[in-house]
């Protein structure tokens, strides 16, 4: 992955990114997060060249940004979550599933699951990973959307309700078994 263009064009855009360990998820430095309030400078960025890390979006207030990430390949399940979920123009994918793109309005991150299958609501202290990063299955991640992060200015991203965020959650819940 070449982090050293791709990391300068998400910085010039006004996106927070970190490097993270070659093929992996995680981030590569201590006290990460704090890039989730203020964004990476460039120089100390410049200072990760040339080492072919993955590259993650600080989610929150200095990027502005949230995402939902669905992990799931469940035919019926995906057609539920994109009934709830507004539409995105932004959306990547990794291993399974796909991660969407919202306005950060201060939301909270939460996690849904059901098995193997869930929704994580990425908010501010997280981060995602970007394409062209390389997934430790090792898959490439894509975009899935005609546009990127990089064409889409912040402000004209879809905001997501807590009342969206409440449905997909219902997706999640176990179902009550009848009472004998």
């Amino acid at each position: 992955v070449a982090w050293d263009a791709q990391a300068m064009n998400y910085l010039a855009q006004g996106l927070s990114v970190i490097p993270l360990a070659p093929k992996q998820k995680g981030p590569k430095l201590a006290g990460w997060s704090a890039f989730c309030e203020n964004q990476m400078d460039p120089e100390f960025a410049k200072s990760f060249y040339g080492k072919n890390h993955n590259i993650g979006l600080c989610l929150g207030e200095a990027s502005g940004l949230m995402a939902v990430d669905v992990d799931t390949d469940d035919e019926k399940l995906l057609s539920a979550i994109g009934k709830i979920l507004p539409y995105s123009p932004v959306k990547k994918r990794g291993a399974k599933g796909y991660t969407a793109f919202y306005k950060y309005e201060g939301q909270t991150s939460q996690s849904f699951k059901n098995g193997k299958d869930g929704i994580d609501i990425l908010c501010h202290g997280r981060q995602t990973v970007l394409p062209n990063s390389i997934h430790p299955t090792g898959i490439k991640y894509t975009w899935i959307s005609e546009k990127t992060l990089l064409d889409v200015p912040k402000d004209d991203f879809p905001s997501i309700s807590e009342t969206c965020i409440g449905q997909l959650r219902a997706l999640f819940k176990p179902k009550e078994e009848p009472v004998p």
